[in-house]
C-alpha cells in the first residue's frame, strides 16, 4: 500500500467490498482507518466503510473494535453492519453512516446550555451503561467520539471503540504504554495501569461534561507529558467557578467524576446515568454563560515554589529508585503512562536549599543510569490539598525534548533552577541549554554576577576580625571555634572564600579540612565529620572500599606511629564509610558489636588524628551550612576543642540563625559568634556600580539598594534582572528567598497577608476583612497581631481614610513576595473586591481605583477610573501618565459613553504632546461618537482644533469652526466649550484670520451670561484676548495682561498642560515690548515646565527674542531648528513663524542671497501673515540692493497685506516705505510714511501702563530705535 494514510491502491470508487458494498467516496480518515461512503448492496442504505490503512500495524486492534461493535446494540452506539477482510486481505468495518457534527466541532463554537449538556451527558452515560455490562471499556471518552446526528444534542452517537478493553480482560497493548486522549484520560490510564474499569470512562465523560459547561478542557497543555501529569497531579477548577449558573449538584457530580482516586466516582455508566437522571431539569434561554471568578472571598490556596525533577522513561525499575532518593526529601513521585516519572518537591525553607536538595537528587538518579535524560525546574504553582504543577510541567517536558534532539543524556535544567544554585554545583552551556554536571565538594568557585567575579564588598571589618583572630589563636596555641551566622543570601559563603584565601596566604602551612552539612543528610550521626575527613583524605565517593581504606592508613601513616595508627585507622573508616575487615581486629569487631563502644573508640580516633595534625601544622576545621549539621558530628568538635585546647586548632561554622533552634548552646564558652547583618548601603551601592557602571542613575541605583534589604544575594539577583530587562519584575530567585521566611507562618497568617499584599505595600484591616470574609473567615486581629509580632508589618501613626486603621509590610520585598504567593483566581478576585471596598471609603486617586478593577477583570469600572485618571494627569501636565490611562480605558472594554471621553481625552493629550496626526484622528473619533454641545464633543473639538491649526490644516479648521457655531452647549458644557473656542481663536488670530474677533465675542457671551468667573473658563478667556490682541490688536501691553490673567486663572483651575502655551505666548509679547528680561524668565518657566507644543511655541518666541537681542547667529540655530519641524505638507503656524524670524535674521545680518533663497521657497499661501512678511522682506532686500524704486512698489504691496490682517508689525512696514521712498527721492512721501510709523507707534507707546516698560519697547526694539531716530532726524 501506499504511504501512511493514504487509500490502498486497489480501492477505488464504484469498487464492491466483499461483494456486497460499494464504494461511493472517500469520507475521510478516523482512528485507524480510511473511511469511505458506501451502499450497502443487501439493504441500499448508505453506510460507512473503515478500511484498516496498515495492515501490518493495528490489525488486533481494528479487528476488536469490530468484534466488539458487533455484539453492543444500543440506540446510542453507532450502529454495526458488518465486517471482514477486502480481497486486497485489508480488514474493514461496516458501521451506519452518520450526517452532522461531532461534538469537539460544535464546542470549538462556544459551551452548551446547562440542560442540553446534562441530556448530551446522560445519552452517552446510558450507552456506556450498556457496554460496561458487556463487559467493554471504551477508554476513549472525547468530543471528537461523541457525534450530533443532524447537530441534535437528542440524537446522540458514541464512535470509536478502536482502543476499547474486552470483556476478556485482553491486553491489547504492551504496559505502560499510553492508550487514550491526552486530557481526557482517567489518572489510572496516565499512570499506564494494566487494569482499567468502567470508571475509567466516567472519568472521561466528567471530562467533557466540564468543557461543555466550561467552554474549555477541565485539563490543558501544549505538551503530551505535560497533560498526563496535570491528570495525575492537578485538580480542574470547581465547576460553579467557571460557570456560576450551574447548580451545586451538577458541580458536585462533575467534581466526583473527575476524582483522582476512582472509587469515589459513579460505578459505571448505568450508576452515572441514574444519578443525571435524578437532577432536576432547569429551563435556560439564555445564551451560556462563563466567567472565571464569582464574588466571594480569597480562597485558601496559594502559590508556593516547586522543584520538579522528570526522569525520561527507564522502566518500572527506575520508579523504585526515584522513590528511594525522593523519600527522605518529602517529594511525592507519580509514573506516567510510557515510563516517565516525577518527582516533585514542594517549597520548604529556603528556596536555595530546595533547589540544591531537587540537584542533588537529579544527580543522584542520573549516576544510578547515565544513560537517562533527566529535567529539572524550579518555578511558582498553586498549592491545595494537592500539587498543582502548571507550567512547571510544561516547561521540564519541553526541557525534555531539547535534550532528546540534542542526543545528550543528563540533567537539564531551566533558568531559574540555574540562578538559586551556588557555585559549587557545575553548570555546563550546549546548545544554549543548562546542563547540571555535578556537584563540587568544596565549594569554592566564586559566585559571577553578569559574567565577572562578584566583588567581595561590606564585610572586610569581618574578615579582618576573622584572620587578625585565627592567626593570633595559632601563635599562642590555642584552640580556638567561631560561629558565623546569618539568614540565606547575606554572604557566609563569600566570607568563607575571602577568609581561606587570605589564611592562605598568611599561614603559608595551615592544615585545612572543609565539611558541609547537606539538608539530604540532616541529622544522620557523623555526616559533617565524616566530609571533613574525606575532603581532608581525598577520599571520593564511589572509589573501591580497598582504595579509601589506602588512603586512610596513609592520612593517619603520616601523622601517628605505626602502632598508634593501627588502632585510629580503622574507627575513622567507620566514620568515612571505608568499612575495614574486622577478622584480624578485634577491638574494630567488638565495637561493631556494641554501639556505645564503637562511639566512644570512633571519638577517641577523631580526638587523636586531629591532635597529631595540629601538632604538625596549624590546623583549620571549616563547617559549612552546619543549621543541617548533626548531634555526633556537633559532640566530636566539642570534644576536640576540649582536649585540644593547647593546641594550634581551629573551628570556623557558618550558620544561619537557626542553629540555636538546632543546637542550643553550641560549644557553650568555646566559641565567638559573628553575626552578618545587612549589607551597608556604601557596599551595597558600590557592587551596583561595579556591575552596572556610572550609566546608571543614582535614583535607579538607591531604588536597587533599597530593594535588597541589605541581601547581598537579593542584591545581585535585582541588577541580573535589570540588565535582562526585568527590572520591572521581582526575581523569582528573590522572591523564593522570601517566601521561606513567610512559609515559616501559621497558614492564618499567610492568608491574611496574602489579601493585605492585594492592597499593595500598605493596607487597612478591614480591606482585608472585605477579602477574607465568606465561609470561614480568618481572625484578622489575630493575624494582624501575629504579623505585627513577627516584624512582618507594622502600624503606622498617619491615616488615609477617615476611620480606617493603616498598616504596612515593614519592607517592599515581603509585600511582593506574599503577593507571589497568591493563585491566579484570587489575585484576579482580590483587586475586584479591593477596588469596591477603596472606591465606597473614598479613595481619591482614580488610578489606583483603575488599576484594582483592571486587574479584578472589571473592565468597565476600571475605563471610568482610567478616564478620571487621566483627567487627573492633565491637570498635572503629566502628558504621558495621561496618555497611557487613556490607552488602558480604551482597552478594558469602556462602555460607550466612558469610550468617547477617552477618545476626546486622548485627542487634548495628543495635541498636547505634539501629536497632532493622532490628535486630530483621535478627536474625529471622539465627535463621531458624541452628542452635539455635550462635555466630551467640546473636549474632542479642543484637540481637533488644535491638531488642524498645527498641521496647518486649514479647510479643516474652517470646518471644525462652523461646528462649533452650530451647536448649542449643554449647561454643564461651558467650561469645555471655552476651552475649545480658546485654541480656535487662537489659530484663526495666529493665522490672522478677522473672524477670530467673532468667535471671541462668542466666548465674552458665554461668560457674561454665566457670570461664573470659573478658572478654567476665565483662564481660556483671557489666553483668547492675549492671542487676538497680540496678533490682530496693536496694544502689546494689554495682550501682556491678558497672558498674565490666563496664567494666574490656568493654575488656578488645574489646566496645568496649558500653562506652559500661555507662558511660552508671554515670552513673544514681552519681546515686543522690550522687555527682554522677562522673556528670558517666562522662557525659563516654560522649560521647566515642557510639553511639546509649549517647547515649540517658546522656541519660536525664543528665536525672535535672540533676534531682537542681536544674537543673530543664535535666532538662525533656534529658528532654524523651529521651521524645520513641520507636522503637514503645508507646514503649521508654528514652523511659519520659525522660518519668518529665520529669514528676518538673514536679512538683518546682510545675508542678502541667503535670505531670498528662504524667501523663495517659503508659500506664501500657508497664511496671510506669512505672504505679508515675506513682501515686507523683498522690499528690504531690494533696498539693500540699492533698487529704490522696486523696492517702493513691493513695499506698498506689504502695507496693503499687512492692513488685511491688521495692524501688528504695521509700523516696520511703514518705516521700510518710508526708507524706500527717500532713496527714491520722493522726500514728502517718505516723510508722510514715516510720520505714520511714529503714529502707529506712539499709539502702542501710549498704551503701554508702565514708564519702564514704555522706555524699553522705545529703546530696546530695533524697529523703534530707527522710527524715533529718523523721525528726530527727518523732522
Amino acid at each position: 500500500m501506499g504511504p501512511f494514510g493514504e487509500d490502498p491502491p486497489a480501492m477505488r470508487s464504484g469498487e464492491i467490498v466483499d461483494g456486497r458494498f460499494e464504494l461511493e467516496s472517500k469520507a475521510g480518515t478516523g482512528g485507524m482507518g480510511t473511511i469511505w461512503r458506501a451502499r450497502d448492496l443487501a439493504t441500499q442504505e448508505t453506510v460507512a466503510l473503515k478500511v484498516l490503512r496498515d495492515p501490518d500495524h493495528g490489525v488486533d486492534r481494528f479487528l476488536a473494535e469490530a468484534r466488539i461493535l458487533a455484539r453492543l446494540e444500543h440506540p446510542t452506539i453507532v450502529r454495526h453492519v458488518g465486517h471482514g477482510v477486502t480481497s486486497a486481505g485489508e480488514p474493514y468495518l461496516v458501521m451506519e453512516w452518520l450526517a452532522g457534527e461531532d461534538l469537539a466541532t460544535r464546542l470549538s463554537r462556544g459551551p452548551l446550555e446547562i440542560d442540553a449538556s446534562l441530556a448530551l451527558v446522560r445519552r452517552v452515560a446510558e450507552a456506556l451503561g450498556a457496554a460496561h455490562a458487556r463487559g467493554v471499556v471504551h477508554r476513549d471518552i472525547k468530543p471528537s467520539n461523541i457525534f450530533l446526528v443532524e447537530r441534535r444534542f437528542d440524537r446522540i452517537k458514541l464512535l470509536d471503540f478502536g482502543i476499547a478493553r474486552l470483556s476478556s480482560g485482553d491486553v491489547l497493548t504492551r504496559p505502560s504504554s499510553v492508550l487514550g486522549t491526552p486530557g481526557y484520560m482517567a489518572p489510572e490510564q496516565a499512570r499506564g495501569d494494566e487494569v482499567v474499569g468502567p470508571r475509567a470512562d466516567v472519568f472521561s465523560l466528567g471530562c467533557v461534561l466540564f468543557e461543555c459547561l466550561a467552554g474549555r478542557p477541565a485539563f490543558q497543555g501544549s505538551h503530551p507529558m505535560a497533560l498526563l501529569a496535570k491528570l495525575l497531579l492537578e485538580e480542574p477548577p470547581e465547576l460553579a467557578i467557571v460557570r456560576p449558573d450551574v447548580s451545586a449538584p451538577v458541580s458536585s457530580l462533575c467534581a466526583r467524576m473527575l476524582s483522582k482516586i476512582p472509587a469515589q466516582r459513579p460505578a459505571d455508566g448505568a450508576a452515572l446515568a441514574a444519578e443525571l437522571a435524578s437532577i432536576p431539569v432547569t429551563t435556560s434561554s439564555s445564551s451560556p454563560s462563563v466567567r472565571s471568578i464569582p464574588a466571594s472571598r480569597l480562597s485558601d490556596s496559594e502559590r508556593r515554589l516547586l522543584s520538579i525533577v522528570a526522569i525520561a522513561a527507564g522502566g518500572r525499575s527506575s520508579l523504585d529508585e526515584v522513590r528511594r532518593v525522593a523519600e527522605p526529601l518529602g517529594a511525592s513521585v507519580d509514573a506516567l503512562a510510557g515510563g516517565t516519572v516525577l518527582m516533585v518537591m514542594r517549597g520548604a525553607g529556603n528556596a536555595t536549599d530546595q533547589a540544591a536538595r531537587a540537584a542533588r537528587a537529579a544527580l543522584t538518579i542520573h549516576a544510578a543510569s547515565t544513560a537517562r535524560v533527566i529535567g529539572l525546574v524550579t518555578g511558582r504553582s498553586d498549592l491545595a490539598d494537592r500539587l498543582p504543577v502548571g507550567e512547571l510541567v510544561e516547561l521540564v517536558a519541553f526541557l525534555l525534548d531539547r535534550a532528546r534532539k540534542n542526543g545528550r543524556s543528563g540533567v537539564i535544567v531551566d533558568d531559574v533552577t540555574r540562578s538559586l544554585l551556588d557555585p559549587r554545583f557545575e553548570i555546563e552551556e550546549q546548545a544554549g541549554h543548562a546542563w547540571l554536571v555535578r556537584e563540587h565538594a568544596r565549594g569554592d568557585e566564586i559566585r559571577t554576577l553578569l559574567g565577572n567575579p562578584s566583588p567581595f564588598v561590606g564585610r572586610e571589618r569581618e574578615l579582618r576580625g576573622l584572620v587578625e583572630l585565627l592567626e593570633q589563636e595559632f601563635d599562642e596555641q590555642r584552640a580556638q571555634a567561631v560561629l558565623v551566622t546569618g539568614p540565606a543570601g547575606m554572604g557566609k559563603s563569600r566570607l568563607r572564600q575571602e577568609l581561606l584565601t587570605e589564611l592562605g596566604r598568611r599561614v603559608p602551612d595551615l592544615g585545612l579540612a572543609v565539611g558541609r552539612a547537606d539538608v539530604m543528610r540532616s541529622g544522620a550521626a557523623f555526616s559533617v565529620i565524616a566530609s571533613a575527613l574525606r575532603m581532608l583524605m581525598q577520599i571520593e565517593v564511589g572509589e573501591r572500599r580497598e582504595l579509601q581504606q589506602q588512603k586512610v592508613s596513609a592520612a593517619v601513616g603520616a601523622l601517628l606511629s605505626a602502632e598508634a595508627a593501627e588502632g585510629t585507622a580503622p574507627f575513622l573508616g567507620e566514620l568515612v564509610g571505608a568499612a575495614f575487615p574486622d577478622e584480624r581486629n578485634p577491638r574494630l569487631r567488638s565495637a561493631r558489636e556494641n554501639a556505645h563502644l564503637m562511639a566512644e573508640r570512633i571519638e577517641a580516633a577523631w580526638v587523636e588524628f586531629m591532635r597529631a595534625a595540629s601538632r604538625a601544622r596549624p590546623t583549620l576545621l571549616v563547617l559549612e551550612d552546619l543549621h543541617w549539621g548533626d548531634v555526633s558530628s556537633v559532640k566530636l568538635v566539642d570534644t576536640a576543642l576540649r582536649e585540644l585546647r593547647d593546641e594550634p586548632f581551629a573551628v570556623v561554622a557558618f550558620a544561619r540563625p537557626e542553629i540555636h533552634d538546632m543546637f542550643p548552646r553550641l560549644w557553650a564558652e568555646r566559641a565567638q559568634e559573628v553575626r552578618l547583618g545587612p549589607l551597608p548601603r556604601r557596599a551595597a551601592t558600590a557592587l551596583v556600580r561595579s556591575a552596572l557602571g556610572d550609566d546608571a542613575s543614582e535614583a535607579f541605583v538607591v531604588a536597587l539598594v533599597d530593594r535588597s534589604e541589605g541581601n547581598a544575594f537579593y542584591l545581585e539577583e535585582l541588577v541580573r534582572a535589570v540588565t535582562e530587562g526585568r527590572s520591572g519584575v521581582l526575581p523569582e530567585t528573590v522572591l523564593g528567598m522570601v517566601e521561606a521566611r513567610l512559609a515559616a507562618l501559621p497558614s492564618d497568617v499567610r492568608h491574611f497577608l496574602r489579601a493585605a499584599s492585594v492592597f499593595g505595600e500598605v493596607f487597612w484591616p478591614n480591606g482585608v476583612r472585605r477579602l477574607l470574609g465568606g465561609r470561614r473567615p480568618v481572625n484578622v486581629d489575630a493575624a494582624l497581631d501575629e504579623a505585627v509580632a513577627r516584624e512582618i508589618v507594622t502600624r503606622r501613626s498617619s491615616r488615609r481614610f477617615v476611620g480606617e486603621e493603616e498598616y504596612a509590610f515593614r519592607h517592599a520585598l515581603l509585600r511582593e513576595g506574599a503577593y507571589a504567593m497568591l493563585t491566579e483566581r484570587d489575585r484576579v478576585l482580590g483587586h475586584g473586591l479591593a477596588g469596591g471596598w477603596l472606591e465606597r471609603v473614598g479613595e481619591p486617586d482614580p488610578a489606583v481605583l483603575a488599576m484594582h478593577f483592571e486587574r479584578g477583570g472589571k473592565g468597565s469600572r476600571a475605563a471610568h477610573w482610567h478616564a478620571r485618571a487621566a483627567q487627573t494627569a492633565m491637570r498635572g501636565n503629566d502628558l504621558q501618565a495621561g496618555l497611557r490611562a487613556v490607552e488602558r480605558g480604551l482597552a478594558a472594554g469602556p462602555a460607550d459613553e466612558v469610550a468617547t471621553d477617552l477618545w476626546a481625552l486622548r485627542a487634548r493629550i495628543a495635541s498636547a504632546s505634539g501629536d497632532y496626526e493622532a490628535s486630530l484622528a483621535a478627536a474625529e473619533e471622539a465627535l463621531r461618537r458624541t452628542t452635539p454641545g455635550s462635555i466630551a464633543h467640546y473636549i474632542a473639538l479642543e484637540g481637533a482644533i488644535g491638531g488642524a491649526m498645527l498641521l496647518g490644516r486649514h479647510e479643516t479648521l474652517h470646518d471644525l469652526s462652523r461646528r462649533v457655531l452650530a451647536t448649542e452647549p449643554a449647561p454643564n458644557a461651558l467650561s469645555a466649550l471655552a476651552r475649545a473656542l480658546a485654541p480656535l481663536i487662537a489659530a484663526l488670530a495666529g493665522s490672522g484670520d478677522g473672524d477670530a474677533f467673532v468667535f471671541l465675542e462668542k466666548l465674552r457671551a458665554i461668560m457674561a451670561a454665566t457670570m461664573d468667573v470659573e478658572p478654567s473658563r476665565a483662564g481660556a478667556l483671557a489666553y483668547a484676548s492675549a492671542m487676538v490682541e497680540k496678533n490682530l490688536g496693536r496694544n502689546p501691553w494689554l495682550a501682556r495682561e491678558h497672558a498674565l490673567d490666563a496664567v494666574r486663572y490656568l493654575e488656578q483651575g488645574g489646566e496645568r498642560h496649558v500653562v506652559p502655551v500661555a507662558a511660552a505666548m508671554l515670552v513673544g509679547v514681552c519681546t515686543e515690548l522690550g522687555a527682554f528680561e522677562e522673556a528670558e524668565s517666562w522662557l525659563e518657566r516654560t522649560a521647566a515646565r515642557p510639553s511639546s507644543m509649549a517647547a515649540h511655541v517658546a522656541a519660536a518666541y525664543s528665536g525672535q527674542l535672540r533676534l531682537a537681542q542681536g544674537r543673530f547667529e543664535e535666532a538662525i540655530t533656534i529658528s532654524g531648528a523651529v521651521a524645520d519641524r513641520a507636522h503637514g505638507k503645508d507646514g503649521n503656524v508654528v514652523s511659519a513663524i520659525g522660518r519668518l524670524t529665520l529669514i528676518e535674521a538673514h536679512v538683518e545680518r546682510g545675508a542678502v542671497a541667503e535670505a531670498e533663497t528662504l524667501i523663495d521657497a517659503t508659500s506664501s499661501r500657508e497664511y496671510p501673515f506669512v505672504a505679508a512678511a515675506c513682501a515686507w522682506f523683498r522690499a528690504r532686500l531690494l533696498l539693500a540692493r540699492g533698487r529704490a524704486a522696486q523696492a517702493v512698489t513691493v513695499a506698498r504691496d506689504a502695507l496693503n497685506l499687512h492692513w488685511r490682517i491688521g495692524p501688528r508689525g504695521l509700523e516696520r512696514v511703514l518705516l521700510t516705505l518710508a526708507e524706500a521712498l527717500m532713496a527714491a527721492g520722493e522726500t514728502q512721501a517718505a516723510r508722510r510714511a514715516l510720520r505714520d510709523a511714529c503714529d502707529e507707534l506712539d499709539a502702542r507707546e501710549a498704551a503701554i501702563g508702565d514708564p519702564v516698560y514704555r522706555r524699553h519697547f522705545l529703546t530696546r526694539v530695533p524697529a523703534n530705535v530707527r522710527i524715533r531716530r529718523l523721525g528726530r532726524e527727518w523732522s
